[in-house]
Order: structure tokens, then sequence, then C-alpha cells
């Protein structure tokens, strides 16, 4: 039995395509996969790095109200003035306190110098 020369000529245009064909989709999808998973990486890395920077900010404020508000504390208390109403304005206008103390570290031992705590508490 005899095959047309069509036959054989699209057959073999048919493997060659599948077989130049193959190689190059395999090729492209890991380099596709491996560009994916990078962006992905970089991506979940800047988001974190902006976490990050986002909560390091907030404790800095923290940091520097507590220290705003204690510093103001220790010097009514070394002064004398037990009751301080613009203190306790501000004191009590800051939503993220509770309650503070100021301590004195002698060696290692500390004293309570004085304490302030929210009257919204009570």
């Amino acid at each position: 039995m005899r095959i047309p020369i069509a036959i054989k000529l699209v057959s073999l245009t048919i493997l060659l395509l599948i077989g130049v064909t193959v190689p190059i989709a395999l090729q492209s999808s890991k380099f596709f996969e491996n560009v994916s998973r990078q962006r992905e990486e970089n991506v979940n890395l800047d988001y974190a790095a902006a976490r990050a920077t986002e909560v390091e900010n907030t404790l800095n404020k923290l940091t520097d109200k507590i220290k705003s508000a204690s510093l103001s504390l220790a010097i009514l208390i070394k002064e004398g003035k037990v009751d301080n109403q613009e203190f306790d304005l501000n004191f009590n206008r800051f939503s993220d306190f509770l309650a503070l103390e100021v301590l004195e570290i002698d060696g290692s031992t500390f004293k309570s110098l004085g304490k302030r705590v929210k009257k919204s508490l009570f």
C-alpha cells in the first residue's frame, strides 16, 4: 500500500511542529514559574517590610509619648506637685496609656516615685 506524498508531508510537518513546540512550551512554563515565584516573593517581602516599618513607627511614637509623660511626671513629683491638672488632662487624653509609674533605680532595687492611673478605669 502506497501512502500519498501529501499525507507524508503533512505528517512530517506535524511531527516537526510537535518536536519543536513541546520543548519550547516546557521551557517557557518553567521560566514563567520562576518569574512568578520571584515576583510573589518580592511582593511578600515588600509587604512585610512595610508592615515592619509601620509597627516600628508606632512603637517609636508610643515610646516618645511614654518618655515625655514620664519625664513630666518625674519633674512634678520632684517639685512636690502631686496633683497637676494640666498633666492629668494630657495623661487622660492619650488613649494608649492605662497607667504610668515612675521608678527610681538604686543599684538593683527599684523605688516607686509616683504613679498615675486613668480615672476611667475605676
